[in-house]
């Protein structure tokens, strides 16, 4: 009872933040962002029974590695396939993320600390955002979090459950490589061999306890790859190791993504809003305390810088890489506002005001905005057996087509950008039926006056309800077409 009771903010925070990230997961029916190379990915592994080297159809073997699409197997296996439970495990991440913090939080400046990090984290705009999505990101973030809390403890504290930390610490690292790859490795050694760097305390490194810990981390982590190697031979582990890894960090191939180095810092700000705006505030609270600042608050810096440079240097950029970063400022602020002399509630109040405002935010939006999520009742509208083709103007939706189309979810995804491919396809075969965009339709007909409109939805265009939407919607029709049987 007394545990209860001494953790019962963040019981609260926990189930609030429960309600928050799984309210309208079910009911959104649009795949954002990457969402849906995974969804698809993981319904075609079940399906088909490929568990060893899952990928959406129009992706490499071993593009991502495989626990994101084993866990959302697993949960369409238990619950069955949906929008909805794609998203289930990330939901859980977020959640375990939240109490990886809490866990931080209260170790180190008590449970009010601890509560309110986790709010912070919760309610931020990037972290809200990714908890909701069938993505491996945020599963990447959890294991970062908990290497670099667990480490963090055991480099800055004489702590009695070392070896447990050690043992949780670096399976996390395994975890993470087989969610993310070598990534998630240099997301935690970076900050912990700095802290070593500039502490010169070999003890440290004994508290480590290296050899045990790579044990660890390759009985979790190199499996996996040594049986791909057995099974499919070298070239995948060199595309995804190579290409996916090294040469997407040099803009060797993904170049589309190129941004200068200031971007990362501009997307961090925005993307842990709104408590961004009191980070400038909590770096002098720090710097003004500097000689009295425990070594716990500089690992937290060094997390928090890590992952921006890592990300601001590499040549392919992302504002959602910065997604492992979050946990550290959320840290960095809530200890602020707990440490600093004039603590208030008014932090407290507006944090359960921003939680309680995005809630009805996606009570009323969610809902209003459902009947411009248009697939579902798209593939409905015609026969199961007709062929589907998406136009060059609709790759961006081919996955979610085929996502709710039956097994074996066949769908092709043309490339040709005046459609004359399309055209011929739909006069050769009278099955054939195409998504395409309204602008498409009047110089199809023309090449073809026997097609018709099977179906239209109406949408704000591909990429999810978000905040420009809002502001500027730009409603758009998807048109379904082909001959009539």
């Amino acid at each position: 009872m007394d545990l209860l009771k001494r953790h019962r903010g963040f019981l609260i925070i926990i189930a609030l933040a429960a309600i928050i990230f799984a309210n309208g997961i079910w009911a959104y029916k649009e795949f954002v962002r990457a969402e849906s190379y995974f969804a698809l990915g993981a319904r075609l592994m079940i399906e088909r029974g490929e568990w060893l080297a899952p990928h959406a159809p129009d992706e490499q073997v071993l593009n991502k590695p495989p626990l994101t699409y084993w866990l959302i197997g697993l949960s369409y296996k238990v619950f069955g396939a949906s929008y909805g439970t794609a998203r289930v495990p990330g939901v859980i991440a977020a959640l375990c993320t939240l109490g990886v913090i809490y866990f931080l939080g209260f170790r180190f400046g008590g449970a009010r600390e601890g509560v309110l990090a986790a709010a912070m984290l919760a309610t931020s705009y990037l972290f809200l955002s990714f908890a909701r999505m069938a993505m491996s990101d945020m599963l990447l973030t959890l294991f970062v979090t908990t290497g670099l809390a667990c480490f963090t403890i055991i480099v800055t504290s004489n702590s009695n459950r070392r070896n447990a930390l050690v043992l949780i610490g670096y399976a996390a690292l395994g975890l993470g490589v087989l969610t993310k790859g070598p990534i998630a490795f240099v997301l935690v050694a970076a900050p912990i061999g700095t802290e070593l760097l500039i502490s010169r305390d070999p003890s440290k490194v004994r508290k480590l306890r290296p050899l045990l810990g790579l044990i660890t981390f390759l009985i979790i982590a190199a499996p996996y790859f040594v049986f791909v190697y057995s099974r499919l031979g070298a070239e995948p582990l060199r595309f995804f190791f190579i290409g996916e890894n090294v040469q997407r960090f040099t803009g060797t191939i993904y170049a589309w993504s190129r941004s200068p180095f200031w971007y990362e810092f501009a997307a961090f700000f925005s993307n842990f809003a709104p408590w961004s705006l009191l980070i400038p505030i909590a770096v002098w609270f720090d710097w003004k305390q500097r000689a009295r600042t425990d070594r716990s608050t500089r690992m937290l810096y060094l997390w928090l810088v890590w992952t921006i440079v890592l990300f601001s240097i590499s040549n392919f950029k992302l504002d959602y890489y910065l997604l492992p970063a979050m946990p550290a400022a959320a840290l960095i602020v809530g200890r602020m506002v707990i440490r600093s002399e004039r603590r208030t509630k008014v932090t407290l109040i507006t944090c359960a005001a921003i939680a309680a405002m995005v809630f009805t935010l996606q009570m009323t939006f969610g809902r209003r905005f459902a009947r411009f999520l248009p697939v579902p009742q798209l593939v409905a509208s015609v026969s199961a057996s007709r062929a589907w083709f998406t136009s060059a103007a609709t790759t961006d939706w081919a996955n979610d087509i085929a996502f709710n189309l039956p097994p074996p979810h066949t769908l092709e995804r043309l490339t040709d950008s005046d459609d004359a491919k399309l055209s011929e396809i739909l006069k050769m075969n009278p099955n054939a039926v195409a998504l395409i965009r309204e602008r498409e339709y009047q110089s199809l007909a023309a090449k073809d006056p026997e097609i018709k409109v099977l179906a239209t939805g109406d949408t704000y265009g591909h990429g999810g309800m978000n905040l420009n939407m809002l502001l500027h919607p730009q409603r758009e029709t998807l048109f379904v077409i082909g001959h009539e049987h």
